[in-house]
C-alpha cells in the first residue's frame, strides 16, 4: 500500500480511510471527471533494487445499481534531477520578418532542482553546426535571483540573425546549468521555422498575376502567424467562385470546399520599400461569397515588421469597403462576380 489517505507531500490521494472489504485506504465515489493524483517523495524505495506497482480494485458482492468502475491514464514515476535547463521555445522578436538582422528570443526553464544560477545558450540559423552566438545568462544579474524549478526566461541573444529571404530553422541549445554536465540532455535543443519576407523596391510599380511562382507571396494563420491557412494559389472551382480574373490561377481561400468556422486566414504581400511622400495606390480584383453580418475580409498594412496593423481605406470610400466591421456584417449584401478595389495610399 502506498500511503495513507491525506499523506504529506500528496496531491489528491486517496478519498476513503477504510475500503470494504479490504479495510485499506482507497478512492472511492464519483471523482467528478478525470483528477490528478500525486505521491511525492516515496523513500520506501531507497533501498530497493526493483519496484512494481499495481492499482488493485475491488467490489463487494451486493451491487445495488451498476457503476462505471476505476481508470487510470497518463502514468508517470519521475525522477527528480538536480542540475538541468532545458529550452523551451525560441522565436524572432518580429511577427514577421524581412531580410537583414533580425534580433532571436528563446525561452530557459529551470528542470533542476537545484536553482539556476547560470547556463550557457547558443543560437544556431539554418543548421545545428551554423552556430550564431552563444550567451551565458547569470539569472543573479539579469532576474536579481536563481531561477527556481520549472520557472522560465525570456532572453534575447546578444547577437541577431542575419535572415535571407525563404524560410530556414533556427535551434537554441542550453549546456552547463551552474557550470556543470546537464544531468538531462533530451531537452535541451528547441528548433523553430523563420521564414523572411522578400523585399521589393517598386521603382516603376508592382504587378503580380500570380502565374509565376509567387514565392514572394505568403500565406500563414492572421493570428498565430504560423500555419494553418484556408489561403490556396489555383484555379477555384466552387459552386459561386469557379473562374479567375486572369490567366490560370488566384488566391483563394479554399479552392474547392466552403472555408471553415472560425477561421483567421491572411494573405501576405512581399514586403514593400516606400519612398516617403510618395502616394501610392493601391489596386486588386476580388470577388467574395459569405455568410452575410458574420464573416469576410479587410486589407490591412503593417509598418513595423507585422507587430501592428491598420486597415487600409475608410468604409464607404468609393469603390472600397462595404462595412464599419466584419463581425455583424451590417453594410449591403456582396455583389457577386469579380470586383476591382483601388484606393490611394499618401
Amino acid at each position: 500500500m502506498v500511503g495513507q489517505q491525506g499523506s504529506p507531500n500528496s496531491t489528491n490521494w486517496y478519498t476513503n480511510n477504510s475500503l470494504f472489504p479490504t479495510s485499506l485506504p482507497g478512492w472511492a465515489g464519483a471523482s467528478g471527471g478525470w483528477q490528478f493524483a500525486k505521491f511525492k517523495d516515496l523513500q520506501f524505495l531507497t533501498n530497493e533494487p526493483t519496484v512494481q506497482f499495481r492499482f488493485v480494485f475491488v467490489s463487494t458482492t451486493f451491487q445495488g445499481f451498476p457503476n462505471d468502475g476505476f481508470s487510470i491514464d497518463d502514468f508517470e514515476l519521475y525522477i527528480p534531477i538536480t542540475v538541468s535547463a532545458a529550452s523551451q521555445e525560441v522565436k524572432p522578436a518580429n511577427k514577421l520578418l524581412i531580410p537583414g538582422g533580425q534580433p532571436i528570443r528563446g525561452l530557459v526553464v529551470n528542470k533542476g532542482t537545484t536553482p539556476l544560477s547560470k547556463v550557457a545558450v547558443t543560437l544556431t540559423y539554418g543548421s545545428l553546426a551554423n552556430v550564431i552566438v552563444t550567451d551565458t545568462i547569470d539569472f543573479n544579474v539579469v532576474n536579481g535571483a536563481p531561477l527556481p524549478l520549472n520557472s522560465t526566461y525570456w532572453h534575447t541573444f546578444s547577437q541577431p540573425v542575419s535572415a535571407i529571404p525563404g524560410c530556414q530553422t533556427i535551434c537554441m541549445y542550453t549546456s552547463y546549468p551552474n557550470q556543470q554536465n546537464d544531468l538531462n540532455t533530451s531537452d535541451d535543443t528547441v528548433c523553430n521555422v523563420l521564414c523572411a519576407f522578400d523585399s521589393i523596391t517598386p521603382f516603376n510599380g508592382y504587378c503580380e498575376d500570380f502565374e509565376g511562382s509567387n514565392a514572394s507571396w505568403v500565406a500563414l494563420n492572421g493570428i498565430t502567424f504560423f500555419g494553418p491557412t484556408s489561403w490556396a494559389l489555383g484555379s477555384p472551382g466552387k459552386a459561386n467562385i469557379n473562374t479567375v480574373h486572369s490567366g490560370t490561377k488566384a488566391w483563394c481561400t479554399k479552392l474547392f470546399q466552403n472555408y471553415p468556422a472560425a477561421d483567421s486566414s491572411a494573405l501576405f504581400t512581399p514586403v514593400f520599400n516606400v519612398t516617403a511622400g510618395q502616394c501610392y495606390t493601391v489596386k486588386f480584383w476580388h470577388q467574395y461569397v459569405t455568410e452575410l453580418f458574420q464573416d469576410g475580409g479587410t486589407c490591412e498594412y503593417s509598418a513595423d515588421s507585422g507587430n501592428t496593423w491598420k486597415a487600409v481605406g475608410l468604409p464607404y470610400d468609393p469603390l472600397w469597403m462595404n462595412t464599419f466591421y466584419v463581425a455583424g456584417f451590417n453594410g449591403p449584401p456582396p455583389v457577386p462576380g469579380w470586383r476591382k478595389q483601388q484606393v490611394d495610399i499618401l
